[in-house]
């Protein structure tokens, strides 16, 4: 059981009061005790058992807030607000945050931007047990008030709304009426105590006590022992790419690879090399690195907050310099902003929202993200970690293994090609690698993109492109002509995101592939040149990721073909029909073996082949993430990954054959001089059907793709 305590002491300077105090510890031996309203300059220790986290203010002296907590906890972090109000301390398994808001007397706006802008800089959204807690000076429940004019404040619901706490004490007795500030005017409940839903179960009791030396009452709650369990922490690594900007860093990034060049000449390959002395030893150059500067910044931040102590102690006794109170007041701030920026990178902020709320929209952005990707329970029973994962693996092992299928389906579907590349673009095709392309395919990849499993993302090679060029380019090239990759390169991660509908239900869930930087280079460098041919061999009806070709089209098809059903008076209610072909999981029922087959057939040389083979059966390991935990590794025999540069473009080539079939077997609408019978942007396909006779035709084409290939049922549904 956990114990915690909150009580605004309303000063704490008198002897008599503190000795008060001393035996309410005694008689309640809570845990933590948090005061708010202190007024006091120097605490001393009350008692024996207890350390305290102070934090007063030079111009308010009656906004002091205090932590205490018993010397076995080990307290982490602690975080103080510049002007009293805040105390943020993470504990090894819990983090508290004492608040003691302005009055409803002071300035609207003061309070306004307290709860909107200030509190929220210090809750986490990574924090699994945080308690919130102290004097809110509000109310966010009509019920928590009887006489007083106390409005509620919609800017202290919106935060613990938003980010999913309750009111521990309504959580026990939702309809008991129980003040903590009682005044002629009338009373309230202002002083309260807020905990994570996830966490209400944990809630054993949470009542109020009184104290005679306060026209407040305590707090206390009472928690089981579960909530402070350790956490799982994430074991996935990603390189804090603002590092890279630091001036003293690069420097260590130039030592660190003029001695991995030395080294080169010892390995029996360039991708061991890699493998070793750039990846392994450049991750623990970073966290060595971060881990310092970390250390320095906390030092930094507590070094500020100590000489603001001492300074309102100088002011308090008479002193007059004031310039050095402000100053460490603007360093503070200084490293709070730096924090801040780090919220919006791991929220991913991509756009424009109003000053005012921005920290409470970071954080629950990056609170979401992780949410997002929490699976608690599955169907089949799945509740603990461990029978989640099993499901999770079996479900993807079974989705990922190559079903059979029927070698004459296969060739009526493949003899539809007619179109071969000539020799000069398969030459284009399989030329060796360039600088300049390899250059090329790094700054067209997306910045900001969650990296593969050596947390390397693509700004890491951006930055140290000038320093190994020529080693990168030697890389890729010896990769196409060993036919080998990496471990790292080799090896992906399946991370889930949710789609919609049920979270219980698997289906429910996308898989996305996180994957290397450096694969998704020499990936991207193919595809560049894959998708300048493209045109040559890909029917006019696939506009998606063909160049000069766009979804513009297939909407102007869409509206011609409505226009001509709804003029034609042979066209009743059962013919004249849209057909969109629903290719479920598309990308991931891909028969790679069919999709060699088409390369071969379209005339692709075996060399530009192999390259696809090295990047797709030379890495057909992957982990699935989740729940801050790996699962199983899955052997993807079937599938082209969604998170590789290629997937589009080679499913484009898979599907190509299924569209020339329909082509050949359906009789086309004629509108004007056009003939229209499908359109397709990738695996959006849609086929138009004038009779109950095409009709037929449509279903025996895809009874025929269905056994040559993917094995799955392919759904249609009717339009129009």
């Amino acid at each position: 059981m956990l114990n915690i305590i909150t009580l605004n002491i309303n000063g704490i300077k008198e002897r008599s009061k503190q000795e008060f105090l001393n035996k309410f510890l005694l008689r309640y031996n809570p845990d933590f005790l948090c005061l708010q309203e202190t007024n006091i300059n120097n605490f001393k220790e009350l008692h024996s058992a207890y350390l305290a986290i102070v934090n007063n203010n030079i111009e308010n002296k009656r906004s002091g807030t205090i932590i205490m907590y018993k010397k076995e906890i080990n307290v982490i972090k602690i975080e103080k607000e510049e002007s009293g109000r805040i105390i943020r301390a993470q504990f090894e398994n819990i983090t508290i945050v004492n608040i003691y808001a302005p009055t409803q007397n002071e300035v609207a706006a003061s309070r306004h931007l307290f709860f909107l802008h200030v509190l929220p800089k210090f809750l986490k959204a990574n924090d699994e047990n945080t308690i919130i807690l102290g004097d809110f000076n509000c109310i966010i429940d009509e019920r928590d008030r009887e006489g007083i004019k106390n409005k509620i404040n919609h800017q202290l619901k919106n935060v613990i709304d938003r980010l999913k706490y309750v009111d521990a004490f309504r959580t026990v007795s939702p309809n008991t009426n129980a003040y903590t500030f009682i005044s002629p005017n009338g009373k309230s409940r202002i002083d309260r105590i807020y905990v994570q839903s996830k966490h209400k179960h944990n809630i054993k009791n949470c009542i109020n006590i009184n104290f005679a030396y306060s026209d407040h009452v305590a707090v206390m709650l009472e928690l089981g022992e579960s909530v402070c369990k350790p956490v799982n922490k994430n074991i996935l690594w990603k390189l804090n790419t603002s590092v890279l900007d630091d001036p003293d860093f690069q420097e260590e990034i130039e030592i660190f690879i003029i001695k991995a060049k030395r080294k080169l000449r010892k390995y029996q390959s360039i991708t061991i090399w890699w493998e070793k002395e750039i990846k392994e030893n450049f991750k623990k150059l970073s966290q060595m690195y971060c881990k310092i500067k970390t250390k320095e910044k906390n030092a930094m931040k507590e070094f500020y907050e100590k000489c603001l102590d001492q300074v309102k102690i100088e002011f308090d006794n008479g002193g007059k310099n004031l310039d050095d109170y402000y100053l460490f007041k603007s360093k503070l701030k200084e490293i709070h902003k730096v924090e801040e920026n780090g919220k919006q990178v791991r929220g991913k902020l991509n756009y424009l929202i109003n000053n005012e709320i921005s920290t409470v929209a970071n954080l629950i952005k990056e609170k979401n993200n992780g949410e997002s990707r929490t699976i608690k329970n599955l169907e089949n029973n799945g509740t603990q970690n461990e029978g989640i994962h099993k499901i999770i693996h079996d479900f993807y092992e079974e989705l990922y293994t190559l079903k059979p299928h029927s070698k004459d389906q296969r060739w009526e579907v493949l003899e539809n090609i007619q179109s071969i590349l000539t020799d000069d673009i398969n030459q284009q095709l399989v030329k060796e690698i360039s600088e300049n392309e390899v250059l090329n395919a790094i700054n067209t990849l997306q910045e900001g993109k969650s990296p593969g499993i050596d947390g390397l993302p693509i700004e890491f090679y951006k930055k140290i492109w000038p320093l190994l060029k020529n080693e990168i380019t030697e890389m890729y090239r010896f990769i196409l002509n060993s036919q080998n990759l990496s471990k790292t390169q080799s090896t992906g991660i399946i991370t889930l995101i949710h789609k919609g509908g049920s979270r219980s239900v698997l289906g429910n869930w996308r898989p996305i592939s996180l994957l290397c930087s450096d694969y998704k280079i020499l990936a991207k460098i193919l595809t560049l040149r894959l998708k300048n041919i493209l045109p040559n061999i890909i029917s006019e009806e696939q506009t998606g990721g063909i160049k000069n070709r766009d979804i513009t089209q297939n909407l102007i098809t869409f509206r011609n073909i409505i226009e001509h059903f709804s003029t034609q008076e042979q066209y009743d209610s059962e013919i004249g029909k849209k057909f969109p072909l629903d290719f479920e999981k598309a990308y991931d029922i891909v028969d790679r073996t069919f999709l060699y087959q088409v390369l071969v057939k379209f005339g692709f040389q075996d060399t530009f082949i192999n390259y696809i083979k090295i990047l797709y059966e030379s890495s057909t390991i992957s982990k699935v993430f989740i729940n801050k935990a790996f699962g199983k590794e899955i052997y993807l025999q079937r599938g082209v990954r969604q998170g590789c540069p290629l997937a589009m473009y080679l499913y484009i080539l898979f599907i190509e054959p299924f569209l020339k079939l329909i082509k050949k077997q359906i009789k086309p609408i004629k509108i004007a001089q056009a003939s229209h019978q499908v359109s397709a942007f990738v695996d959006d396909v849609s086929v138009f059907i004038d009779s109950p006779e095409e009709l037929k035709k449509l279903e025996q084409c895809i009874k025929i793709v269905e056994k040559a290939t993917i094995q799955e049922s392919i759904k249609k549904n009717l339009i129009f």
